[in-house]
């Protein structure tokens, strides 16, 4: 169709409300970002556990490095007490050192502690310097003998004190020399103290199970500082026992053992504890000496000591929230759990990296969505549009052409649809505008005999005669509501009309006179 009508028309009223393109854009945004956050936050809690898992994994497999380590600590310091008490060292040191405390004239416990912590030249902490006193006594040569050789061993092997017991529990030989030297554990001063323990547990084994453990107390003879003992019970071929090798654990190397993992630049530490939670070693994170002093609380404890390796948060001796994970010393001897802790700041930090990247690239998806769904959305809406546009002119009586009608989808298929019917309607529209500019008398009606139009000549015709049409014809007749009525009104015989025009085969000619 051709632009050849440029009649003014009044200006459409602006619709209020969103428009398609405003709608589709919304629906299509919406579906869009709720599929992408949906998307995303499925893939970051996927995500998110794995790099728990993964943490999670790797603190465990410190724990169990851990705990293998602590293990084979406490297994060398048995192998140590085996092989003392197996070999000719063993055995023939406490024989001798046995014969001699049993033949000493006097009181043995007063006299020894006298020769060799009192009279002792070396200070206190450095007794175990002194060889010999040189009182040419049967003991004192016997120390002479074997100190050296004790000594040595003790030292090498890093142990704060070795201990030779006889049957009667006598303490015959210390290489440290406090004042548990010369003691009986069965009923002297220390006999419940941990080395007193320690010796009654393993003489108690018997050949079967001679090796005791005795778990960290303060010991007064050591200025009441935390000490825990193993002993190994020595017993004859006839299975008659002969008294015992016992050490003092070493805390500087248990410490040194718990600190291999930890980490200062990640705050990663691993805490020895009883059932009780009180800790068993030092840990650098407080200030004060943590053995026997430092509890570590938490619900999951008893799990662990169960065999349950699992992981759960804490709150550290420090006051810090950690993530921790222990398990139970593998040995008969200790009831001990290694926990390895991790602060939350560390343990998590792998979860936040990933939350913030995954939040960065969501950012960048979802914009980028949002650009191709508007994209997607105005190329869509635009072609609906200019239709829309098309149509207000066509209503407003302009000619145009209808856009998109080389489209080979539903849009172009509707566009060549509206092209064909606004064909025949401008066809219509110029033959009304060619009629109602005629001079001529025109009226239509259609088969059931009703107004459908009349031009404005008759109009004005019929508007003069109104009168005498309301006089004669109808008392009710107005021009303004006449489109739609009967053309009967104008005959006295509509009967007569009526069958004339259902039996016209043709044209007819009649001659209707209104007034004078």
């Amino acid at each position: 169709m051709t632009q050849s009508d440029t009649k003014e028309t009044t200006k459409e009223p602006a619709r209020r409300g969103f428009g398609i393109r405003a709608r589709l854009t919304a629906f299509m945004l919406v579906t869009t970002m709720t599929i992408a956050t949906a998307v995303v936050i499925s893939g970051y809690l996927i995500a998110r556990e794995i790099v728990i898992e993964d943490a999670e994994r790797t603190l465990k497999n410190q724990n169990l490095a851990q705990s293998a380590e602590l293990k084979g600590w406490l297994d060398g310091i048995t192998s140590d007490l085996e092989l003392m008490s197996g070999n000719e060292v063993g055995r023939k040191a406490l024989a001798e050192f046995s014969d001699a405390f049993a033949a000493w004239q006097g009181d043995a416990r007063a006299d020894l502690q006298r020769i060799y912590i009192d009279d002792n030249p070396n200070p206190t902490g450095e007794k175990q310097n002194l060889d010999a006193a040189g009182n040419g006594t049967p003991y004192d040569e016997t120390h002479r003998a074997w100190h050296a050789e004790l000594r040595a061993f003790q030292q090498n092997r890093g142990y704060y004190d070795l201990f030779l017991i006889d049957a009667q529990g006598n303490v015959v030989y210390t290489v440290f020399k406090e004042r548990d030297f010369a003691t009986n554990l069965i009923s002297g001063e220390w006999a419940s103290s941990g080395l007193g323990e320690a010796f009654r547990a393993a003489r108690d084994g018997g050949p079967s199970n001679p090796v005791a453990f005795a778990d960290f107390a303060p010991y007064a003879p050591s200025y009441d500082a935390p000490a825990s003992f193993m002993a190994r019970a020595i017993f004859d071929a006839r299975g008659r026992f002969l008294g015992a090798i016992a050490v003092q654990m070493p805390i500087d190397r248990l410490n040194a053992r718990m600190a291999l993992l930890n980490d200062r630049e990640t705050g990663q530490e691993s805490l020895l504890v009883g059932r009780d939670g009180v800790l068993r070693n030092d840990i650098p994170s407080t200030a004060d000496d943590d053995i026997l002093k430092t509890r570590f609380q938490n619900e999951a404890l008893s799990a662990v000591f169960d065999g349950a390796g699992t992981l759960f948060p804490a709150r550290s001796p420090a006051g810090e929230e950690v993530h921790a994970t222990g398990l139970r010393v593998d040995s008969t001897l200790v009831d001990w759990a290694v926990i390895t802790a991790l602060p939350d700041s560390v343990f998590l930090q792998p979860v936040r990296e990933l939350r913030d990247n995954v939040i960065l690239l969501s950012a960048v998806l979802i914009a980028l969505a949002a650009a191709i769904t508007i994209l997607f959305a105005r190329g869509f809406s635009r072609p609906i549009l200019r239709l829309r546009a098309v149509l207000d002119e066509i209503a407003a009586g302009k000619f145009v052409e209808i856009p998109g009608r080389e489209r080979s989808d539903e849009i172009g298929a509707l566009a060549r649809q509206l092209d064909t019917l606004f064909a025949g309607n401008a066809f219509r529209q110029r033959l009304e505008a060619s009629m109602n500019s005629c001079q001529a008398m025109l009226m239509f009606a259609n088969g059931a005999r009703e107004i459908v139009y009349f031009n404005p000549s008759l109009g004005k015709v019929l508007e003069e005669a109104t009168p005498w049409i309301r006089d004669n014809l109808d008392p009710e007749f107005d021009v303004k509501t006449l489109l739609g009525r009967s053309i009967d009104l104008f005959h006295k015989d509509p009967a007569r009309t009526a069958a004339l025009l259902d039996g016209l085969k043709g044209s007819h000619t009649a001659r209707i006179e209104l007034g004078e």
